[in-house]
C-alpha cells in the first residue's frame, strides 16, 4: 500500500493526515531536509528550525502525523507517526505499532519521490527526526531503495529486526543519533542501542550524548546536527559563514578580538579569514582554523565546534 492508500484508509477511519509544510531554502537550493516531529507535536513545532540550523541551501519539508488513538496515554488522540503501548529504558521495552511505522515511512519516501521529480536526488536529502519522528526517519532511510545522504534521530530509540540486512548499496550510511543524558521520558540507553544496531548493520552511525539536556534540544545538539548535515550535503559554495544563531554569541568586533567568558576566559579572533582560539589574555593559541580552506575541503572539525569548545569547555591550567 502506498501512503496514498494509507491517507484514504485513514479518512476512512475519521483519521485526518495533515498537510506538509514547505520551508523553501533562501539560496540556491540544492539539498533538502525532511523533518518528522515527535509524538505530540505538529508541524507549527518546527517552523523556526530552518532559520536556527542556518543552512539556506536546504529546503526543509515538515510532514505532519495524523492524531490517533495512542495506548501509551490511555487512548488519548495525539499527533503520532504509529501507536505504541510501551518504552522503557532497562531493556529493549518498546511495544509498538510496526505496520504504523511502516506506513509513516512510506510517506516520507513518497516525498522523498517528490523532491527527486524536482532535481533533488536521494543522495543530497537528509532525513531527520525527534523522538517518534527519529523512528520513523531511521524507518525511511532502512527502508528506501536509493541510498539517502544520511539521517537523524534525535532523542529516539530503533527495535532491532531479527534477520534485516542492509543493502550493500547503503554500507557506510552516515547516521547521527543524540540524546541528552537527562531524558526521563526516552532513556539515552535505547539512543545507545540504536547506534550499536545501526553500526552492526553496516551504517556509519555516531552517538552524542549532551549533559543537563532532558527530551528537547540543546545549542551544542543544534551546532552538531548543522555541522552533520553541512557534511553529507555540502553547500558547494566558496563563502564559509557561520550559523546566524552562532553569530549572535560569536559577533566580530573590530578589533577583531571576541572575549567569551565561560569557567574560564577564552577568547576567539576572528580576522582575515581565520578564526583562532587561545586561551585567557590571549596567552597560548589554542587552535587556529582556516575558513576558507574549510570551504574548499570540509576539515575533521569545524568552526562550529570550536566556537562550542571556546563556550562549554573549561581551560585546563
Amino acid at each position: 500500500a502506498s501512503a496514498t492508500d494509507l491517507a484514504r484508509m485513514l479518512e476512512e477511519e475519521g483519521v485526518r493526515v495533515p498537510p506538509t509544510i514547505m520551508v523553501n531554502a533562501t539560496d540556491d537550493h540544492t539539498a533538502t531536509v525532511i523533518w518528522l516531529h515527535s509524538l505530540g507535536e505538529d508541524t507549527s513545532s518546527y517552523l523556526s528550525l530552518p532559520q536556527s540550523l542556518a543552512l539556506p541551501w536546504c529546503r526543509f519539508v515538515i510532514p505532519g502525523a495524523p492524531e490517533r488513538p495512542l495506548a501509551l496515554h490511555g487512548g488519548i488522540e495525539q499527533p503520532a507517526w504509529f501507536d505504541m503501548s510501551r518504552i522503557e529504558g532497562e531493556d529493549q521495552g518498546v511495544l509498538q505499532d510496526d505496520l504504523q511505522l511502516q506506513y509513516s515511512a512510506r510517506r516520507i519516501l513518497e516525498l522523498i519521490e517528490s523532491e527527486a521529480e524536482q532535481g533533488i536526488s536521494p543522495q543530497r536529502i537528509v532525513i531527520a527526526g525527534f523522538g517518534q519522528g527519529g523512528v520513523v526517519a531511521l524507518e525511511a532511510a532502512l527502508e528506501c531503495e536509493q541510498r539517502v545522504a544520511g539521517v537523524v534521530a534525535l532523542s529516539a530509540w530503533f527495535v532491532e529486526r531479527e534477520g534485516f540486512r542492509l543493502s550493500p548499496q547503503k554500507a557506510g550510511l552516515p547516521a547521527l543519533v543524540c540524546h541528552g543524558l537527562a531524558d526521563v521520558f526516552i532513556n539515552p540507553k535505547l539512543g545507545r542501542r540504536a547506534r550499536d544496531y545501526l553500526n552492526s548493520l553496516g551504517m556509519q552511525a555516531a552517538f552524542k550524548s549532551y549533559d543537563m539536556m532532558g527530551h528537547g534540544f540543546c545549542p551544542k545538539e543544534l551546532v552538531d546536527v548543522h555541522t552533520f548535515i553541512s557534511q553529507v550535503v555540502p553547500r558547494n559554495d566558496s563563502t564559509p559563514k557561520l550559523p546566524a544563531w552562532m553569530e549572535a554569541i560569536v559577533k566580530q568586533e573590530s578589533s577583531g578580538v571576541l572575549g567569551i567568558r565561560t569557567k574560564v576566559t577564552r577568547n576567539l579572533v576572528l580576522t582575515e579569514g581565520r578564526l583562532e582560539l587561545f586561551t585567557q589574555g590571549l596567552g597560548t593559541l589554542l587552535r587556529s582554523f582556516d575558513l576558507q580552506e574549510y570551504a574548499a575541503h570540509p576539515a575533521p572539525f569545524s568552526p562550529q565546534e570550536m566556537v562550542v569548545t571556546a563556550l562549554e569547555v573549561p581551560v585546563e591550567e
